[in-house]
């Protein structure tokens, strides 16, 4: 396990060299100035260099299922949002995410997105009675 925050925030080539799949399992809290999006958007693009199938499980988001607030500009994408017009609470799945990352940044990944069973756009996380894991620390690989 190599950890991806901190120092370095991208699987390396030689990370990914003996893998036949990347898998993508974190938790997303629904709002952009996380790294967690960031952080497997990063993977994801790794895993299409290195022509990798990426996987995510897919996970209800945490804040409901609506935007909300301003978006967050060109000027200022970063790590802790990497993607421009994606507003304060975004309200996506973390596959829907993914989808949409690889489709607007152009990415090219082999994306699979493991599907949510019995969810539906409406939901709030607390009516789901599913357990909340606090996404505290980042790590694949």
């Amino acid at each position: 396990m190599f950890s991806l925050y901190g120092q370095n925030t991208r699987p390396t080539p030689e990370q990914l060299s003996k893998l036949d799949i990347l898998v993508f399992d974190i938790q997303d809290v629904g709002a952009r100035f996380y790294t967690y999006e960031t952080t497997m958007t990063y993977a994801m693009e790794a895993a299409a260099r290195a022509k990798l199938p990426f996987y995510v499980l897919d996970r209800p988001t945490h804040h409901g299922n609506s935007g909300r607030g301003t978006d967050a500009g060109q000027s200022n994408v970063s790590f802790v949002g990497s993607l421009a017009g994606l507003p304060i609470r975004h309200g996506m799945t973390i596959g829907e995410l993914a989808g949409m990352y690889n489709g607007e940044k152009k990415i090219e990944a082999e994306l699979h997105v493991i599907q949510m069973e019995d969810w539906q756009r409406g939901d709030w996380f607390d009516s789901l009675n599913l357990p909340w894991t606090n996404p505290h620390r980042i790590c694949a690989v």
